[in-house]
């Protein structure tokens, strides 16, 4: 801004047009700093919440493109500042390496006469320029360095504001994923409950007698699943359970069973009937199972199969259930 410098203003060395006395000093430190108070109150309401003296508050332009800065002013220390537009000195990066405000003599106005004589320059032109270093080499005359930022980034709003907008775009594009990832969540959510709410399926095969006469695995007719052909892989509890007779005058009779997944080529879980007692009686062993967990395909054929390891081996009451596991 505009200063009059009356510190050359004295009782003894008066200001041309007003008495040569300490109150005529006084009167016009007075005008020049009742101006300054005004601005400085509007400044102040501008201000953002945290700002404090010793800091530097951008009121308008300032921007920087490149090694340009748009006019402008500012607010440091009570007191508002031109920022006129410039071109930064210097060639190294980044461009602004530093600001100051220039106290330089307003060429425009004419040199004071004091009332001894003394011509002096009262009149000032105090703006803010940059430079890479803290002595600016502007070509104009410059009285006084008054402060030195290193880094005009840390104050310039608009730079503020661009960081700001990024950071909100950040924080949307956050958000975004966010919701995105938590309608992922409860559409598979959807789908698991959806898929729960369907009955398990249960395949299942029972006979209530057949006759094993062979000491090597042989398919039990009419004992076999064959898993639905809609292109679903599913996981399933298998339980089987019969109970076995050997014929009067058996003895030393067993019979093995097994599952054959026939498609596959897989054979599951293995188990074995009891042995005759050696009597001329039918003799019934309760508890023939078996239980496996498997992963099975579509269109897949499971077998019962059994071995007669003596003669005369029959399974009663046969029962196989697929069960479905969810």
């Amino acid at each position: 801004m505009k200063l009059i410098d009356t510190s050359v203003v004295s009782s003894a060395v008066g200001y041309p047009g007003l008495a040569h006395n300490t109150s005529a000093q006084v009167g016009i430190d007075f005008l020049q700093q009742a101006l300054l108070d005004m601005a400085n109150a509007f400044a102040l309401a501008l201000l953002p919440i945290g700002f404090t003296y010793g800091q530097v508050f951008v009121i308008y332009g300032c921007g920087q493109v490149g090694s340009t800065i748009n006019g402008g002013a500012i607010w440091y220390n009570g007191e508002v500042f031109l920022v006129p537009a410039q071109t930064i000195h210097g060639t190294s990066t980044p461009f602004i390496g530093s600001a100051v405000i220039a106290n330089a003599t307003d060429v425009g106005a004419n040199q004071t006469v004091l009332s001894d004589g003394s011509t002096v320059s009262m009149h000032h032109q105090r703006t803010v320029i940059f430079e890479y270093n803290a002595l600016p080499n502007m070509g104009c005359p410059l009285s006084a360095y008054i402060f030195a930022l290193p880094d005009y980034q840390t104050w310039n709003m608009d730079i503020a504001v661009q960081t700001l907008q990024t950071q909100v775009a950040t924080i949307i594009t956050n958000i975004s994923t966010m919701v995105s990832t938590y309608n992922a969540a409860i559409a598979a959510l959807n789908t698991t409950v959806a898929a729960l709410s369907v009955p398990p399926l249960i395949l299942s095969s029972t006979l209530a007698s057949i006759g094993i006469n062979s000491t090597s695995y042989i398919q039990l007719s009419g004992l076999y699943v064959t898993t639905p052909n809609d292109g679903i892989t599913r996981n399933y509890m298998i339980y089987f359970k019969a109970t076995s007779q050997c014929s009067n005058g058996s003895t030393n009779s067993y019979a093995n069973i097994r599952l054959h997944n026939i498609t596959s080529s897989v054979f599951y879980d293995t188990t074995q009937g009891g042995k005759d007692n050696g009597t001329n009686t039918d003799v019934y062993f309760i508890g023939l199972n078996m239980l496996d967990y498997r992963t099975i395909g579509p269109n897949e054929t499971i077998y019962v199969e059994g071995q007669d390891g003596g003669t005369n081996i029959t399974l009663n009451y046969c029962d196989m259930r697929f069960v479905e596991l969810k």
